[in-house]
């Protein structure tokens, strides 16, 4: 596990609902900004944004001697599963997301890391009890 790492995340844009806090960056220049500061040593990288090319991903992986301390699975995604992922009503969407943080559990192996993270926020429920989960999982 790496000392001190960087979330790309932060990297590149960063936004709230009203406004830009910083313009975004690819996944290269990422990569050239964080090696610009002592003692970084690796990334928390996001799924699926920075695999959208895991040839280059491990290429400036290894150019940069970069690790992975850990995988931020995404699963609140602007236009894909609007009615939540891990806890939609829809059986179809729930097996959806759990295949794609599959993909991602498997990009981490690849990479030598034992690390994913997530921040499903408002998944799909807004407030406690908007849903009947028990129901809702036996689909």
């Amino acid at each position: 596990m790496n000392k001190l790492a960087s979330s790309t995340s932060y990297l590149g844009i960063v936004k709230n609902r009203f406004m830009s806090y910083q313009e975004g960056h690819t996944l290269r220049d990422k990569f050239s900004i964080a090696s610009k500061f002592e003692g970084i040593e690796g990334f928390e990288l996001a799924y699926p944004e920075d695999f959208e090319n895991p040839a280059e991903l491990k290429d400036l992986l290894e150019r940069y001697h970069f690790g992975v301390a850990a995988i931020n699975f995404r699963s609140r995604r602007i236009g894909r599963w609007l009615r939540g992922s891990f806890t939609s009503a829809q059986v179809s969407e729930r097996r959806e997301v759990v295949d794609d943080l599959k993909r991602a559990m498997d990009f981490a192996a690849e990479l030598g890391c034992n690390r994913i993270t997530t921040c499903p926020l408002n998944d799909g429920s807004d407030y406690l009890f908007e849903m009947n989960y028990i129901q809702a999982y036996e689909g």
